[in-house]
């Protein structure tokens, strides 16, 4: 199984021999620029929401909540394999679907 890298400024998906980020060029190094199952972490997580300029915090309960337009959480799963994301949206009373 190939193992899926991004760059921690912008979040684009690299190829594993890429030396530069092809969407903003930072220099990527094996030294913590690549995020792979061996170093993903909530630190590492926030790392790139804030390099983004996105505001980012831990809640109450030790969960990454990105705030912008919409509240998002992120979550590590299973063994931190999978990264989930919850956005919840909230309608007001009355509107309709149609």
């Amino acid at each position: 199984m190939q193992t899926k890298t991004v760059c921690t400024g912008c979040g684009n998906e690299l190829s594993s021999s890429s030396k530069f980020c092809t969407q903003c060029g930072k220099e990527v190094t094996v030294s913590g620029d690549l995020i792979t199952l061996d170093n993903v972490s909530k630190e590492l997580l926030i790392s790139i929401f804030e390099a983004a300029y996105m505001d980012v915090k831990l809640d109450n309960k030790g969960d990454i909540v990105v705030k912008e337009q919409l509240h998002c959480y992120v979550f590590l799963m299973e063994k931190q394999r999978i990264i989930r994301l919850l956005i919840v949206i909230r309608v007001k009373p009355g509107i309709s679907a149609s």
